[in-house]
């Protein structure tokens, strides 16, 4: 996220979603999956390659999200 040009919570291009999923996909913290959507064209999705338990660890130390990590964790 810090690498983002981007106010906190807002203004997100595609373009720059597209790109942080292609970065954490080698990172190898997401892992692609095929899904189908409502008119049977497939789509990418992501899921977590790694526990959700040290995601929330991980961000329950950021400034910008750490609350509302903390808070998935309660």
């Amino acid at each position: 996220m810090d690498e983002l040009d981007r106010p906190p919570f807002g203004g997100i291009e595609r373009r720059e979603v597209i790109s942080a999923l292609g970065n954490l996909t080698e990172a190898n913290l997401l892992a692609k999956a095929e899904t189908e959507d409502a008119v049977g064209k497939g789509r990418p999705a992501y899921e977590l390659a790694v526990a959700s338990d040290d995601v929330i660890a991980l961000l329950s130390e950021d400034e910008d999200v750490g609350a509302y990590a903390r808070s998935l964790d309660a």
